[in-house]
């Protein structure tokens, strides 16, 4: 794995990570040693981890991994359901323009649902997420995706009737939906905090090498 392909892949398990993105950990002294978990912690480290000063802690691990040790399982864009389609559709509008502004809602959004935008699996830095991997955050996803998309479409000066109109769902959905999207973001603000830190530092370390 070049350097490059490690900062890569740093940057990406940041974008997935707030989300409980599954990752599989493989020993490189001990092959036949392999374990998949949910990525909770990305955490700075005093020492040089094969080129990065992070390490990796993954659900039930007994050991932190560095980066050469961890995929992340990703969903092909060709497995995007026909309703997550329609989603996509709705935030970026018609002829699928996204503006400025609304990119970061795409990616957070993109994220969310684990999907390889960067060809990570092409590239050999991910692997392809087993059938019903994610299965249990799939059966709640519909009604994360319409919190996610009223609370965006609020945030854009949409009225909630608009938005009602829009989504097809009665006003009162409308309004709690606002009301525990705004809850979760106000819980997160510190996490994200974190990661764009991270983000920053490794960029940071990146123009020192350079």
């Amino acid at each position: 794995m070049t350097n490059e392909e490690k900062k890569e892949l740093l940057i990406a398990l940041c974008g997935y990570y707030p989300y409980g993105v599954i990752c599989n950990v493989t020993d490189i002294n001990d092959p036949e040693y392999s374990h998949d978990g949910r990525l909770i912690a990305i955490k700075p480290s005093p020492f040089d981890c094969n080129g990065l000063p992070y390490l990796f802690e993954v659900e039930s691990c007994s050991v932190l991994a560095d980066i050469t040790e961890l995929k992340p399982y990703l969903r092909p864009e060709w497995t995007m359901t026909t309703e997550e389609r329609r989603m996509m559709d709705r935030i970026c509008g018609k002829g699928n323009i996204i503006l400025l502004s609304d990119s970061a809602n795409v990616i957070n959004t993109l994220n969310s649902h684990f999907y390889d935008c960067e060809g990570l699996i092409r590239k050999g830095l991910a692997l392809e997420a087993k059938e019903g991997m994610y299965k249990s955050e799939n059966i709640c996803q519909n009604d994360l995706d319409f919190e996610r998309q009223a609370y965006y479409l609020y945030l854009k000066g949409w009225s909630k009737a608009r938005i009602a109109d829009n989504l097809q769902r009665p006003i009162n959905d409308i309004n709690n939906a606002i009301i525990r999207a705004y809850d979760k973001e106000a819980q997160t603000i510190e996490r994200r905090e974190k990661i764009e830190k991270l983000q920053d530092e490794l960029r940071y370390l990146s123009i020192l090498k350079v």
